[in-house]
């Protein structure tokens, strides 16, 4: 009688512990995918600087359809570096039509990475990139403006302190960027 009980009682704990789980297949493929991305970058940074990086960390990530965008972190010689990435996403696979590196220049309030060119789809469309980090705590939200005065707003707080704009069919680059604090003063203003 108790092997009936514990018998019964064990089938209904499995049954109830199967039937609450729940699939997201979406969530874990687009993760597996940016992390195929991360490593693809990783790989074609080493290559190109000819080193091994212990340190990759993408902090942005754009998708403008089959056009993507990453801005990234990496250490070199002990000297924190930053970059721009253009990839497309084809036939399954990522393909790295551009990268731009250069040493992250700390002593400034708000760095500042901009990279433009065209797409390289079946369709050709020009694009302007906008990218960069937040050195400076007080900063608590950061204005683009550009050549053609748009205006681009993005909110800081301290776990966020990078940006990227893309600015696609476009080839005007950066006027003025601006660093606000929390009650809306410009506290840093740089104009190109």
């Amino acid at each position: 009688m108790k092997l009936i009980k514990w018998s019964i009682l064990s089938f209904f704990l499995m049954a109830v512990s199967c039937s609450f789980v729940e699939k997201q297949p979406f969530k874990i493929e687009k993760r597996m995918e940016e992390n195929e991305l991360t490593l693809l970058l990783k790989q074609d940074v080493e290559k190109s600087q000819g080193l091994t990086l212990a340190e990759f960390e993408p902090q942005e990530i754009k998708h403008e359809g089959e056009d993507t965008f990453v801005y990234f972190f990496f250490t070199k010689d002990n000297q924190l570096h930053e970059g721009l990435s253009y990839l497309t996403f084809k036939d399954n696979a990522w393909n790295i039509i551009r990268t731009e590196t250069a040493r992250s220049l700390l002593d400034m309030e708000i760095t500042n990475f901009q990279m433009g060119g065209e797409t390289a789809g079946d369709t050709k469309r020009t694009y302007y990139v906008m990218a960069g980090y937040c050195n400076n705590d007080k900063i608590n939200e950061i204005k683009l403006t550009d050549f053609k005065n748009d205006l681009f707003v993005f909110k800081l707080n301290t776990d966020k302190r990078t940006f990227i704009q893309v600015n696609m069919n476009s080839t005007v680059g950066l006027k003025e960027i601006q660093g606000l604090d929390a009650a809306g003063k410009v506290i840093y203003r740089r104009g190109y």
